[in-house]
C-alpha cells in the first residue's frame, strides 16, 4: 500500500518560486509529507539532474578546447620559438 500524498495546487509555484523553495526545504526537513507538492517537486529534481548533465558537458568540452589550443601552442612554439617557458606539460 502507497502512501496517500495530496497534490497542492501550482499557485505559489507559478506566484513565487522563491517562496516555494523555502516552503517545499521546511516541509521537507521537519517530515510533512502530506502537504507537499510533489507534482512540482519532481519537476525540479528532474531539470536539476538534466541541467547539472548539461553543465558537466559544457565544462568538458571548454575543457577539451582549451587542452587543444594548448597543444596547438606548444606544437607552434616548437616549430617556431615564441619565448614561453613551459615546464611539465606532458605534451
Amino acid at each position: 500500500m502507497q502512501p496517500q500524498v495530496n497534490v497542492k495546487s501550482k499557485s505559489l509555484y507559478d506566484t513565487d518560486y522563491h517562496l516555494w523553495i523555502d516552503g517545499t526545504v521546511t516541509q521537507l526537513k521537519s517530515g510533512d509529507f502530506s502537504d507537499l507538492d510533489v507534482e512540482n517537486l519532481i519537476e525540479e529534481v528532474e531539470s536539476l539532474g538534466k541541467s547539472q548533465k548539461h553543465a558537466v558537458s559544457s565544462y568538458l568540452l571548454r575543457l577539451c578546447e582549451h587542452l587543444l589550443k594548448l597543444k596547438y601552442c606548444l606544437i607552434a612554439c616548437v616549430a617556431e620559438p615564441c619565448g614561453i617557458v613551459v615546464s611539465g606539460a606532458g605534451f
